[in-house]
């Protein structure tokens, strides 16, 4: 139904003879290592639809349609992936998160030299995958989405108390959030109505809207600085273009070919990833090409220059393509993401 090592929001059961295929799960959730019962009349698969991953069973039909709902046979493990034994008497499953965590770390930014690993501190500690992440103006609330409890979820930390405070809990996934210009909402994106759509969630009641309902992916939303708008990416055919839509939601505008859309604080300029690399662009100028070889996903807190990264460390990218390097990272495993945040642009 689908590979053993991926995952899927969705299974299905495909007759081999004659190529007919039947979906098997209808509740929202993130599936994978599905593997038969040895009689042929059950799926067990690993499921994050309590919550937490476990194991579960469907009973099937000959012709392997659904028999009720699914059961629960793990109770909160925290199941990565499972396999049985040929005669389907044991199981054999890994516990935890996939290989390779990825944590959230601050460097500052010296007067003098290069912030090192020896400057850095550490602001999670999870054995999980953080892909996107989102500072307060102030910098004391940090949004992110991790897997911490085996979903990709939202989270914030309160980087004064160390408190954790988790903002999603759907069975699927979210990603990417932003704060809202003035901070009582935050944007992202999600894959809970089966394909990538954008969403808004009100930090004060937790109310969720959606703002995009499209077949195609969209994808990294990011807020106008007047907070009337929200550009995104979005994907059709493997090409993807850089829309906006009314935060209320609307009709979508596309704009231009690109992808990871970040406005400056002042919302005069907006760096994008274009065809050719890094680039710039500003209401009253077309699009045009920073410099080759760096990611950008920031911006200085004073709007001035983008915030980017190449190789494994962080560059200030001035707007004619020179670049200030700020940190030497060297000597760590793994690699810098994009998401990338200065909270002043004082330097120690």
């Amino acid at each position: 139904a689908i590979a053993r090592q991926s995952e899927s929001d969705r299974m299905w059961v495909m007759d081999m003879m004659d190529g007919s295929a039947v979906q098997i799960t209808k509740q929202h959730g993130a599936y994978r290592s599905p593997f038969w019962d040895p009689t042929g009349r059950a799926l067990f698969f690993v499921s994050n639809l309590g919550g937490i991953t476990d194991i579960w069973r469907q009973t099937l039909t000959a012709s392997g349609r659904p028999v009720g709902e699914p059961t629960r046979i793990t109770n909160g493990i925290g199941i990565r992936d499972v396999s049985a034994s040929p005669t389907g008497t044991a199981i054999a499953f890994s516990k935890g998160h996939r290989i390779g965590t990825v944590n959230l770390w601050k460097v500052p930014i010296l007067k003098d030299g290069l912030a090192t690993w020896d400057d850095a501190e550490k602001l999670s500690d999870d054995s999980a995958l953080i892909e996107f992440s989102d500072l307060s103006a102030d910098g004391r609330r940090l949004i992110f989405s991790s897997d911490r409890l085996g979903n990709q979820d939202l989270w914030l930390k309160d980087l004064e108390t160390g408190e954790f405070t988790q903002l999603t809990s759907d069975p699927e996934h979210e990603w990417g959030p932003r704060w809202s210009p003035d901070e009582s909402e935050i944007v992202f994106y999600s894959d809970r109505n089966g394909n990538r759509d954008i969403f808004v969630l009100s930090v004060e009641s937790g109310f969720i809207r959606q703002v995009t309902d499209r077949p195609t992916e969209e994808l990294q939303p990011d807020w106008s600085p007047d907070g009337a708008e929200i550009w995104y990416y979005s994907v059709e055919a493997g090409t993807p273009t850089v829309m906006s839509v009314p935060s209320v939601g609307g009709a979508p505008r596309e704009r231009f070919a690109g992808a990871l859309p970040r406005w400056s604080p002042g919302g005069e300029l907006m760096t994008f990833a274009g065809p050719d690399g890094p680039s710039l662009f500003s209401k009253d100028r077309q699009p045009r090409l920073i410099s080759a070889g760096f990611g950008c996903g920031g911006w200085t807190a004073d709007g001035r220059a983008p915030i980017c990264t190449a190789g494994n460390d962080i560059f200030e990218l001035s707007l004619d393509g020179s670049a200030r390097q700020l940190t030497d990272l060297t000597g760590a495993q793994g690699r810098l993401g994009l998401s990338v945040d200065i909270v002043s642009s004082s330097s120690s």
